[in-house]
This record gives structure tokens, sequence and C-alpha cells, in this order.
């Protein structure tokens, strides 16, 4: 008896593993098939499953030895499931839904010819215009005066120190035009930065008499010079102004600016170079531009009386050259512009600077 029960016992635990294997084989295929079987075909199939097991237990308690035959109803209840591919349901598009219609193999669609709109073609000038200097002032200089070719002006003359500067007239240091200047758009200013404390020192606002501020009307610079092969050089760029142009009335008197040196006489400068329209005034007795201040003064009228006086001290071998006070008469000026260069130990300096002022 024993024997039997534990043989319905295994039947028992066995039928209960057919059932949960069942219900995972149902849920298996319902998650393949997207179908759920309703409660009613699982119990059909756990029916079918344990029927099979009784049938066999009847017919020999050797079962376990062989392979169990399980036998599948043909037709199981109508729910809309059937064992194996689940029926899809029929599925009906939306009326206003509409699916894009390919043209068939080796037909390419007839495609509209559409022309591309070019961007806008940049405007580019048949001319470029040229730049405007902004360094060159609107409004235009008055006049220029005709130079007087006689003077009632006398002048005095002083023996130099040292040696006389050989061909002087054609020397880069004594004639300033050989090297020339060039226009620049700096600022028309006084500047702050300080090139030389002297308290000495020349003041340019005593070119006029009476004195005259600061009244910047151009900015230039001056060109170095090739001394050895006597010819001009590039630009002066530093400091960035070694040439100014002050506003003037033409026809002006333009006198020696004053100083705190005298070079002996009561006299204050020689005179290193004069024609017609520029000269060349240092602050020592010496001919040349080595020390001390030199002052250039550009594009005026020198009192011929002064020009004559030059050249007869120049053809005699410049032993001695004229000599100046302060404050002295060396012309007038020509246009409503006066160029000034002020040099230090020769190195052209910013006559901008407010020291000079």
């Amino acid at each position: 008896m024993w024997k039997i029960r534990n043989v319905v016992r295994e039947y028992v635990t066995l039928i209960r593993v057919k059932i949960v294997l069942t219900l995972v084989i149902s849920f298996y295929v319902s998650q393949s098939f997207g179908t759920i079987p309703d409660a009613e075909t699982q119990l059909f199939y756990m029916r079918t499953h344990a029927s099979n097991i009784l049938q066999q237990i009847k017919k020999t308690p050797t079962f376990l030895a062989k392979k169990p035959e399980y036998t599948i109803s043909p037709t199981p209840p109508s729910s809309g499931f059937t064992f194996g591919l689940p029926k899809l349901p029929n599925v009906t598009s939306s009326p206003t839904a509409s699916l894009p219609v390919y043209p068939t193999q080796g037909v390419l669609p007839t495609q509209t010819n559409i022309q591309p709109t070019s961007p806008p073609q940049e405007q580019i000038p048949t001319a470029i215009p040229q730049a405007t200097n902004t360094a060159i002032p609107t409004q235009p200089l008055p006049p220029a005066v005709t130079c007087p070719s006689t003077s009632t002006e006398s002048y005095d003359s002083l023996s130099i120190e040292g040696s006389p500067t050989a061909n002087a007239n054609n020397h880069g240091d004594i004639n300033l035009r050989l090297r020339g200047y060039t226009q620049i758009d700096e600022a028309k200013e006084l500047q702050s930065f300080s090139q030389n404390y002297d308290s000495k020192r020349p003041q340019l606002k005593t070119f006029f008499s009476p004195a005259k501020g600061p009244d910047f009307y151009q900015t230039y610079r001056v060109y170095n010079w090739n001394f050895s092969a006597n010819t001009r050089g590039s630009i002066i760029e530093n400091p960035p102004v070694t040439l100014i142009g002050l506003r003037a009335n033409p026809g002006e008197s333009v006198v020696v600016p004053a100083a705190g040196y005298t070079i002996g006489s009561g006299k204050q400068v020689l005179v290193l170079y004069a024609d017609s329209t520029r000269i060349t005034l240092k602050y020592t007795r010496e001919d040349n531009v080595v020390y001390g201040y030199t002052i250039h003064i550009e594009d005026f009228c020198t009192d011929p009386n002064l020009v004559s006086l030059y050249n007869e001290k120049h053809a005699a071998g410049r032993g001695s050259l004229p000599a100046l006070s302060s404050g002295e008469k060396i012309g007038v000026a020509r246009t409503g512009e006066l160029k000034i260069v002020i040099r230090d130990t020769g190195s052209f300096m910013d006559p901008r600077m407010r020291d000079w002022w």
C-alpha cells in the first residue's frame, strides 16, 4: 500500500508541474503572438493534460519507464485562439490616412526642374576710391605772400668754436632741405610725455612777438640721412612727430625763440644755414648739431640781409657765422603755416611736448 501511495503522490506532483508548464507555455504563446487565451480555454488544456495522465496511470504502474504520449483536442472551444499562429485581427486604415505612392521599378518619377535662386551678388565698384588723407585740413591756408627782396635789418657775427663743417650747404644735418619731410596724421595738440627736462630749453611759443600758444596746423615726419652715401634715408618714426606746422599770419614777423643759454656778446644762437625760405639756428658756438639745441625753420621768408651775411661768411670758410639775440627778427611768415623742427644733441624731438611750450 505504501508503494501505491507514493506513486499516487508522484503523479499528483507531476500533474501540478504540468499545469504550471501549461500556464507558462500559454503565456509565452500569448506574448509571442499578441493574443491571451481566456480562462475557459486555459481550463480546457489543463483538463486535457490531466485526463491523459490518468489514462496512463490506469494502463500500467510502470508508466515511468515509458515516455508519456499526449494528445490535444483538435477542436478547442471557440475563443478566437488557435494553437500555433494566432489569427491576426483585420486592420482597417483610417479614411483620412494616405500612403505614399512609389513608382514601379525602373521608372523614375518626373522631377520638376527647379532653378535655384542665386544669392544677391555683391556690388563691386568699378573704381576703388582713394583713401582720403585726413591729415590734409579742409580749411585752406590764406594766400602766401611774396618774400621781400630788401630789408632794413642789420646783423652781427661771432667766431665759431671748433672746426667748421666742410661743404655745410650739402650736409644733411645742416640743410634740412636735403632730408625732406612728409605729412602725417597725428594729434595736433600738446603731448604730456617728457623727452627732455631742462629749465633753459628753447620756448617755441616765442617764435612770434607777442608770444603765441601751441596752435598746431599740421604734423610731419622728417627723413633720416645716410651720411656714408650722403643720401636721404627712411622716415624717422620715433618720435611720432618730428616737424610741426604752426598757424601763422602771412607776412607776420618771426623771431629767435628765447632760451636760457648765451653764446657770448649778448647773442643766443649761430646761423648754421640760411637761404630764402629756410634757416638753421644753433644754441652753441660749434658749427655742427652734435651738442646743444638746434632749430630748423622751413617754408618762410628769411630776411634777405641775413641771407646775404650768411653767404658771405660761408664763402669765407665759416670761421665766423651770423649771431642773433633772443627775440631778434629773422624773417616773416610766407604762408599761414610756419614749419619748425627742434633737435637736442642731433636727435629729432617731438615739438608737441609740453616742455617746449
